[in-house]
């Protein structure tokens, strides 16, 4: 009786040794798997987060740029004494990694109407890809350079004595000392576009086969009379998230081509597909030259 008395008041027994390892082992698991789908959610979210910045400021920079070229005034023969190179000057660069610039003279609408017609003035437009000591949009981030595409437009009065200045005395449209004037982002220089690595404008032609448009080889950025105002134009335009442009310090690692040019083109500035850190978006528009 005693002996069963003390059976029945003797401690529940504990885990053994192995029961503990294999919950522990167990538990392990279960939380290794929680951690990587944690971070794998953490990944996409950054990745999400970084596309849609990047697909806004492409968007909203393509959108004032259509807008310009859609009300482009340029006249095809040109205007007695107006080169064509002076109506719409296209310059390149001088390879795939370097942008290019753009101006040409756009209809501003204004308020009223003539005969029932919209009336507007006729104004120069500039557009041009600038390396600044200022940094990106936000004014958190820590950049200390950057590349922006830029824009300056001139008033109708200042684009007409520019005109008349060319017709009387033989002065550029646009002199070296209006792009340098962009750089420094003086008082009417607007930003476009931030973190940009490159501004691509090609002139394309209409073909008769099932190819579409074809890159034309007429030389655009001549000012001469041998220059003709282009009828489709492709621009491209390729920016970076805030996190890879923490790490382009120079204006060639910004262009692509430094040390950081696996990083930020792969090595191929015409091949936007494997870039990892930059989203390209191109858009084609019709010119509408007056015949």
């Amino acid at each position: 009786m005693l002996a069963a008395l003390r059976s029945k008041a003797s401690p529940p027994k504990g885990f053994t040794l192995i029961e503990l390892l294999v919950s522990i082992t167990v538990s392990s698991i279960i939380l290794l798997a929680l951690f990587q789908a944690l971070s794998q959610a953490t990944r996409s979210w950054g990745t999400q987060t970084k596309s849609f910045s990047e697909q806004r400021e492409l968007r909203s920079a393509l959108r004032v740029l259509t807008d310009d070229l859609n009300a482009v005034i340029a006249r095809q023969p040109t205007p007695p004494d107006i080169s064509p190179g002076a109506q719409f000057i296209l310059e390149q660069g001088a390879d795939d990694y370097e942008s290019s610039r753009l101006a040409f003279f756009r209809s501003s609408p204004v308020l009223g109407e003539v005969g029932g017609e919209e009336t507007g003035d006729m104004e120069l437009v500039m557009y041009a890809v600038v390396f600044t000591p200022s940094g990106g949009a936000s004014s958190m981030t820590s950049i200390s350079k950057s590349q922006k595409l830029v824009k300056r437009t001139f008033d109708a009065e200042t684009t007409l004595a520019r005109l008349q200045n060319h017709l009387t005395l033989d002065t550029p449209i646009v002199s070296a000392e209006d792009w340098a004037y962009l750089a420094g982002l003086n008082p009417g220089v607007e930003v476009i576009a931030d973190s940009v690595i490159r501004f691509k404008a090609t002139p394309k032609r209409e073909t008769a086969t099932l190819n579409g448009l074809l890159e034309d080889d007429t030389p655009w950025n001549s000012n001469g009379e041998d220059a003709v105002i282009p009828r489709w134009l492709e621009i491209s335009l390729t920016v970076t998230n805030r996190a890879a442009a923490q790490q382009l310090v120079s204006e060639i690692d910004w262009q692509g081509r430094g040390n950081l040019k696996q990083f930020i083109t792969n090595g191929t500035p015409n091949d936007p597909t494997d870039d990892r850190e930059t989203m390209t978006l191109t858009m084609q528009t019709r010119l509408q030259i007056v015949p």
